[in-house]
């Protein structure tokens, strides 16, 4: 775990030389025996009262990464917001839902719907959160967020269910509410599942919750039953978690879950409803004297719960476990019978100087510690194998899950990359990792390869290169296949791969570049289209669609050119 140490300047009245001297106190310990498995509510007023019971962290485990950056990068993802599906694209824009007919050349509009709750207003706004296709039905989520006279606020996360049999003419099925933002959606066994994490309002005078979180069907709203609650431990914030199932066949919800305490991970899947919990550990010990004034010792961990219920309308809790360090991905193998959880790590130490004599507070921190692991889960959230020893003692910058592999970008100079084999879910290998460029890589994954998008300083400067890598046999490597870009002036640079690994669209300096990939990286044409951080790619058939909130272009992978264009006003 790598220790990085951070001194402050303190004010004159309290010399460096006397505080270093101070650490003779054993520093507090944090366990992760502190949290237990969430128990069931037993009425209403234990559920808000849990809210008002909670420890108060008056300041996060930092981050370890003290501003370094990664030289590898992985590509970014709009399609939250957009779905390619049987020739229909779908993109949310704000209020409103575009949808088009995916024909190529005839690629035309069919309809635009105002998605809106309807209760925006001068002191509230919305914002479209995800959309998602399952079979004939469509889910749009929106949040509606508003900000009170005293300067609080409140969120609520709206579901608008579509029948989109026509999708030329969707139909309204029903509108769903529930308090708190946007964390989460998937389907499995008919049912959609959402997660929404809020914060209740507090009443001062009884320190409880002043009202129960609330769900909503088609405007009409009720609380969540208490029936419904799990408390959970070690709550460090007056938060809480929806989990609602809904039935996609009828449009009814089926069950809810509630949990105090902020869920923000989601993995859905047949097998269960995953859900991972962040929380802020904090510990301090007695205050001891030093001279004319009192030192305070305190460590802060950050620290996950996971939890697994049932993919059911009865949402039953059918595991938990707690881990050191909070989740950066995760996902189920392809046989759904392990979880790979990446955790990124952060805990520190401090102490606190307080004179009451002269009315001063200083503090001194005592080292921050970050890094990264790696763990498989079975089903039951039981540890099968540990693959943290494989990986550098480094931050973590990001990850992915590409085939076998789990691919992480890390802080460190030596292995920017660390590539985990996990073709065996029991015994993860670290793969041999050869052929990035040292200044920076941007890297998108396909089936069994990587698209790297490399820079260089050359003579007239920066310049950019694409390259393919292979996934497999204990290595990710160089192909040998390069292509140079020529030179690049800095700016914003966006990038897709098919999953055939086909096709790739490399977008730099205002200029779109179209390439086959194969056993030669070719330049296919320059398609003048507009591509910004909120455009989603899909490749189907012969062509290349780009969609944004703004524009869809249609371009042809056997020509290279705009064979549709269509731009709108952001709704």
């Amino acid at each position: 775990m790598k220790k990085r140490w951070i001194a402050l300047l303190l004010a004159a009245v309290l010399p460096i030389g006397v505080l270093a001297g101070c650490g003779s106190e054993d520093m507090p310990e944090l366990s992760l025996d502190s949290i237990t498995a969430p128990v069931a509510a037993r009425n209403e007023m234990e559920v808000r009262t849990a809210l008002g019971n909670y420890t108060g962290i008056s300041e996060a485990a930092p981050d370890s990464a003290d501003g370094e950056m990664a030289t590898v990068q992985f590509a970014g993802d709009a399609s939250a917001t957009t779905a390619l599906h049987d020739g229909y694209i779908y993109v949310l824009s704000n209020s409103e839902l575009r949808i088009l007919r995916a024909a190529g050349a005839s690629t035309t509009q069919l309809n635009t719907l105002d998605i809106s709750s309807g209760t925006s207003s001068e002191d509230s706004y919305e914002f479209a959160n995800a959309l998602l296709v399952e079979g004939d039905r469509l889910a749009v989520v929106t949040t509606a967020s508003s900000m009170d006279s005293d300067l609080s606020g409140s969120d609520v996360c709206h579901l608008r269910l579509y029948d989109i049999s026509e999708p030329s003419t969707p139909t309204l099925l029903r509108t769903f509410s529930q308090d708190g933002l946007y964390e989460g959606i998937g389907t499995a066994n008919g049912l959609l599942f959402l997660v929404s994490s809020g914060t209740a309002d507090l009443d001062e005078a009884s320190g409880s919750a002043a009202s129960m979180p609330q769900i909503g069907d088609n405007a009409e709203s009720e609380a969540v039953p208490a029936a419904q609650f799990y408390l959970s431990s070690a709550l460090d914030a007056p938060t809480f978690s929806i989990v609602s199932a809904i039935s996609l066949a009828d449009a009814q919800r089926s069950g809810v879950r509630a949990f105090t305490g902020t869920i923000d991970h989601v993995c859905v899947s047949e097998q269960g409803v995953f859900l991972a919990r962040s929380i802020r550990m904090e510990s301090h010990g007695d205050a001891y004297k030093k001279d004319h004034y009192s030192v305070t010792n305190h460590a802060i961990n950050a620290a996950t719960e996971l939890l697994r219920l049932t993919a059911d309308a009865d949402l039953t809790m059918l595991a938990s476990k707690p881990l050191a360090g909070e989740v950066a991905a995760w996902e189920l193998n392809a046989q759904a019978n392990a979880l790979y959880v990446v955790r990124s790590l952060s805990s520190s130490q401090y102490q606190l100087f307080e004179d009451k004599t002269y009315g001063w507070t200083n503090r001194l921190d005592q080292s921050q510690n970050g890094g990264t692991a790696l763990n498989v889960l079975d089903l039951s959230l039981q540890q099968i194998a540990d693959g943290s020893d494989l990986l550098p003692d480094a931050a973590l910058s990001a990850a992915r899950f590409s085939g076998n592999y789990c691919l992480l970008a890390m802080f460190d100079a030596d292995t920017p990359l660390a590539a985990i084999d996990l073709s065996n879910p029991t015994k993860p290998a670290l793969a041999e990792v050869s052929g990035l460029s040292e200044l920076f890589n941007v890297l998108l994954p396909a089936e069994g390869m990587l698209m790297d998008l490399s820079g260089a300083n050359g003579a007239n400067g920066m310049s950019l290169a694409i390259s393919t890598m292979a996934m497999g046999g204990g290595s990710v490597s160089a192909t040998g296949l390069v292509k140079e870009l020529g030179t690049y002036a800095g700016g914003a640079v966006y990038a897709a791969v098919s999953q055939d690994a086909a096709w790739a669209l490399v977008c730099y300096d205002h200029t779109s570049h179209l390439f086959r990939l194969g056993d030669a990286i070719t330049e296919v044409s320059r398609p003048e289209i507009s591509v910004h951080s909120g455009t989603a790619f899909f490749f189907e058939g012969d062509y290349l669609y780009a969609c944004a909130p703004d524009e869809v272009s249609a371009v042809s992978l056997t020509s290279g050119s705009v064979d549709a264009l269509l731009s709108f006003a952001v709704g």
